[in-house]
């Protein structure tokens, strides 16, 4: 984990990583403006990202995008007093560091995307409290060929679990927390002024620090002596105040260059693993479940994981993996 904090500390300065993050984003830009040109719908405007995002590399950094083929991705909870059936997601971001292929750290996030009409989106609220919440579910369709369990719980300490990815004319993205998404909807409508006014301060905390195991907390004195030191040699004192701008959660991304800064400092999602030890078992397990099913397990091992989740549904699954070591 010291490793892993000294190379994102040493990128907060590092111009060629900002430039290719440029890049990067570009591409991303330019796949989006096609989509809604060609007017293209959700799915396929995703499928495009997926083509964008896959096989993209900065030194130790590796980006992959596969499509898992079957069912879409439904699941059964209780809204309210009734049971419902949502999907539970068309994207999902996971983010991992790595001694070649061991994992260290680990982050996942769902996304639900939608395409604007008129800079405005409409949100199903069902599916909402879905993503906010993540209450008790159970497999309906597609999801879960195999389980733990029948009812599977994931926690959401960060609240950054869920997700929407909100396309907008004529070729943008924002990444923005289900919760911040319920804050700021009128009825079941939301639109992009409702996101201006939002204070960056509340845009982001660092969830995943009470999870850190006991054998790593003799790094943090050194770590922070590392960062203060880094950021007094360019004569100002380092402007994250009580969070920092890494191994972060975001609830917000507000445009593409910013969601690809956030994915790449490791600031997106709910952190399923730190320093080697898993924290959150049965969503650890689904992630694993998730790159295998997608082909990307070529990159990283699995560990012991026992393929407690056959998963057969119609998604994108998008991964970081940093190698801290070869």
């Amino acid at each position: 984990m010291e490793r892993l904090f000294r190379i994102l500390s040493d990128c907060l300065n590092d111009n060629d990583f900002k430039k290719f993050k440029s890049d990067f984003s570009h591409k991303l830009y330019d796949c989006l403006s096609s989509g809604y040109a060609e007017n293209d719908n959700e799915v396929s405007m995703v499928t495009k990202m997926t083509d964008s995002i896959n096989k993209t590399k900065y030194k130790d950094f590796s980006f992959y995008a596969e499509k898992i083929h079957g069912s879409r991705s439904y699941v059964e909870f209780n809204y309210r007093d009734k049971p419902t059936t949502k999907e539970l997601a068309d994207m999902v971001i996971i983010s991992t560091a790595s001694r070649g292929r061991e994992r260290i750290f680990q982050k996942i996030a769902f996304i639900q995307n939608k395409k604007d009409s008129n800079h405005s989106w409409q949100i199903d609220l069902e599916q909402l409290f879905l993503l906010k919440n993540f209450p008790t579910i159970t497999g309906k369709k597609g999801i879960f060929n195999k389980a733990p369990s029948k009812e599977i719980i994931f926690q959401n300490y960060s609240k950054t679990l869920g997700n929407y990815g909100l396309f907008l004319n004529p070729g943008e993205m924002m990444l923005i927390s289900a919760g911040i998404v319920n804050s700021q909807k009128e009825n079941s409508k939301i639109c992009v002024n409702d996101f201006k006014n939002i204070d960056h301060s509340i845009s982001s905390n660092n969830s995943f620090l009470p999870f850190l195991s006991f054998d790593f907390h003799p790094f943090m004195d050194e770590f922070f002596h590392h960062y203060f030191k880094y950021f007094h040699s360019f004569g100002f004192i380092p402007p994250f105040g009580n969070s920092l701008p890494f191994l972060n959660n975001a609830f917000i991304s507000r445009d593409i260059f910013e969601f690809i800064d956030n994915w790449s400092f490791f600031n997106i999602g709910e952190t399923t693993m730190v320093n080697g030890n898993v924290i959150n078992e049965h969503l650890h397990s689904f992630s694993n479940a998730l790159i295998r099913s997608s082909g990307l397990s070529e990159y990283i091992d699995l560990g012991d994981d026992n393929a407690q989740y056959v998963i057969n549904n119609n998604l994108v699954v998008s991964l970081l993996n940093l190698q801290i070591e070869k």
